[in-house]
Parts: C-alpha cells; sequence; structure tokens
C-alpha cells in the first residue's frame, strides 16, 4: 500500500568543524592514573569527536512514499522554528533536491543569504561562492543572477577584510 506521507525537514550548510579530544584538557590537571581518575569523569567520551557546525538556511515539506521517491516542496528560506537537536542525523543534499530548494514560487532565492554571511563569518564568502557554484551547474537559466550575486559576495569580502579595489 502506498501511502504519501509529508514531514517537515531543515535545509542548511556546514561552516565549520572542531576536532574534539577529551583527553587534552578542559577538565583540569589530573593528579593520579588514568583508571583513578576515571570515576571522576565518568561521563566523557574517551576518544576524539568531532563536531559539526550546521548554519541553517530554511526548511521545507518533504514528501513522497520511499526513500527513493521523496521530494521536498514549499521551501522557506526563514529560521525554521524548532531546534536540531544533538545526534540528529544529516544527509547531503541531492543536486535536484538542492536545486529545488532554492526555487521560491519558481524564482531563484536565496534569501537565507544575509544570515548566513553573519552566521559563518569569514567563510560566508566562500560558502556563497560554492552554493553558487552548485547552483550553477544544475541550472542554466539564472546565470546572469548567479553572476551578480557572486560578484557582490566578492566585493563584500573584499571590503570587510580591508582589500579595496
Amino acid at each position: 500500500m502506498s501511502r504519501n506521507e509529508t514531514e517537515e525537514v531543515a535545509v542548511g550548510v556546514i561552516h565549520g568543524t572542531q576536532v574534539i579530544d577529551p583527553g587534552m584538557g578542559g577538565v583540569g590537571p589530573t593528579l593520579g592514573t588514568d583508571e583513578a581518575t576515571n570515576q571522576f569523569r565518568p561521563s566523557l567520551v574517551d576518544e576524539p569527536t568531532t563536531l559539526v557546525g550546521i548554519a541553517l538556511l530554511g526548511s521545507a515539506s518533504c514528501t513522497g512514499d520511499s526513500k527513493t521517491d521523496k521530494r521536498i516542496e514549499n521551501p522557506d528560506h526563514s529560521i525554521p522554528a524548532y531546534a536540531i537537536s544533538h545526534g540528529t542525523t544529516v544527509y547531503k543534499c541531492p543536486n535536484q533536491t538542492f536545486r529545488r530548494f532554492h526555487l521560491v514560487d519558481d524564482n531563484l532565492s536565496l534569501a537565507y543569504y544575509p544570515r548566513l554571511t553573519e552566521v559563518a563569518g569569514a567563510f560566508g564568502a566562500e560558502l556563497v561562492g560554492e552554493i553558487t557554484s552548485q547552483l550553477r551547474e544544475s541550472t542554466d537559466e539564472y546565470s546572469d543572477l548567479l553572476d551578480v550575486i557572486e560578484r557582490k559576495v566578492a566585493h563584500e569580502a573584499n571590503v570587510e577584510r580591508g582589500v579595496l579595489q
């Protein structure tokens, strides 16, 4: 039986990673062997892990009757009204889904741009550049608009870094 289910999905971009190693500090000095001090810090994981920073670009409705037939509809580039909890599984967006997220009312949109550059800081220009490059690969009809966005981002990045042209 095929049933059409709808769920809300968040769409984001990784803007930074950080390796966290509990054995390299952060808990103060230890005065004994690892075996002796483990009883004072049982909740720490004793192996490095990677913390991933994700800037949420927006959300969309995800519809479909199987994992192979999911598609997004009604993309919204505003801040999602919910938080993503720790341990949430993250998936790479297929090119068609990525393109569909950026078409709002059949027009190319990067309405999240100011928020992304604020969150990502110095990497904002590079992230927007990568997003426009990926959009350029998936569509030919918006190349003029993508050119303008890329020039604007490059100019703002240069001004922010103190490079005048």
